[in-house]
This record gives C-alpha cells, structure tokens and sequence, in this order.
C-alpha cells in the first residue's frame, strides 16, 4: 500500500478523546508527516493533518494545514469546509460563510448546506438559513437534520403553522431527537393547541428527563410530566 493510500484510509474522523483514540490520532499523524515529507505538496495530507490538529484543539496550526491545503489544490472542496468550520468554531461567519459558499460550489452536499445555514443562522439572516436548510430538504428528504433546522428559523420568524409543519416531518424521521419534540411543543403552544403540546413536552422529557423548558412549557399550561 502506498502512503497516500495509506492516507486515505487512515483519515482521523473521530474526537471523543479516548486513549484510543488518542494513540489513532498519533499514528496518523505521523502518517500524514510522512506523506508530506515524501510529497511537499500534497493537499490532501495537509488536510487530513489540519483536521487532526483540530482534533486536538490547536486551531491554529489546523487553520495553517488548511490554508496549505487550499494553496496547493484549489479545487479540494473539503478543505474549504473544514476550514469554514474553523472560523465558524471561532465565531467568525464572514469567513465561514464564504467558504462553505466555495465548497457548495465545488462539491455541494447535504453537510455543507447545513453547516452554512448554521453560519447564516448564527448572523440572524434567517431567510438565507432556511434557504440552505431547503436544499437539504431536497437533496435528502428522509434526513431530519433539513426539516428540523428550517422548522427552528420558521419559529424564530414566528410562523408556527409552517414550523410545526416542518417538525411533524422531523419527528417521524428521528423520534430520538429531544429537541424536535421540544421545539414542536413551542410550535404547536403559540398556535393554541395546548393538548398537542403537552403530549410533545411529556415526550422531550421522556427523552430527557427534566428538561427545563419542557418543564416551565409544561408548567404555563398547568400540566406535569408524566
């Protein structure tokens, strides 16, 4: 096997911080060291070794083996993610943006839509968020993540009718998502269905007992968890 296909399958992907997972990281790490001494200009390793500086929380050094990643292939549509993710992590969604905009136009994808969503979501460009979230919707419509996340800007606009909508889609595809069943709740609340929105309260807290704005929601319509 060569050292780049070495690479490709030896991509650090998991941070959960185990020592196993630890001593994984170290050993592609070096992997990744090899490949570049062999081949000083190979943007593939130069991302794969800024995700794993990233996996180890030197923002710094990953955000550097992005850029040389970039500089060598301009085309690599996944280092532009991983580095819209980088300024998204230190809060700047200028950059973030821009970046997720270049890998959607490289290599648009379903993870990519989200992410940039999230960005335009977190700078209250909620008509650019739900736009992403759409995209996603129609790129895979059995995947939750879509409805979900357009049902949140729905209600942060104050249209609850269609924000309930969209979680009545989420729910049936992940019924283990708390957050679904909490936010349908608020949704369903505003727009005075208050048994509908006792049973989702009940259910969020089912999933995750005490929740508290499941408890207060619950409290506001005198009702109590089951």
């Amino acid at each position: 096997m060569t050292v780049q296909e070495n690479l490709l399958t030896g991509a650090y992907t998991r941070k959960d911080g185990s020592a196993a997972i630890k001593r994984d990281l170290d050993r592609a790490m070096a992997d990744y060291d090899e490949a570049l001494r062999i081949d000083p200009g190979f943007a593939l390793a130069y991302n794969n070794r800024g995700d794993a500086w990233a996996g180890r929380g030197d923002l710094e050094r990953a955000l550097t083996d992005f850029n040389a990643a970039i500089k060598h292939d301009p085309a690599l549509a996944i280092a532009y993610g991983n580095r819209g993710y980088l300024h998204y992590r230190k809060r700047d969604m200028a950059r973030a943006i821009e970046d997720y905009s270049v890998q959607i136009r490289l290599r648009p994808g379903v993870l990519a839509y989200i992410n940039r969503g999230n960005a335009w979501r977190d700078s209250e460009q909620l008509d650019r968020a739900a736009a992403d979230y759409a995209e996603v919707i129609r790129l895979a419509p059995t995947d939750a993540r879509g409805w979900r996340n357009r049902g949140m800007m729905y209600l942060f606009k104050n249209d609850s009718k269609k924000g309930v909508a969209d979680y009545d889609k989420a729910v049936v595809l992940d019924p283990a998502d708390v957050n679904s069943w909490n936010n349908r709740g608020q949704g369903r609340m505003r727009l005075g269905d208050k048994q509908g929105a006792i049973a989702d309260f009940r259910k969020a807290l089912e999933l995750k007992p005490g929740l508290p704005t499941a408890v207060e929601s619950l409290k506001k319509l005198g009702a109590g968890p089951q």
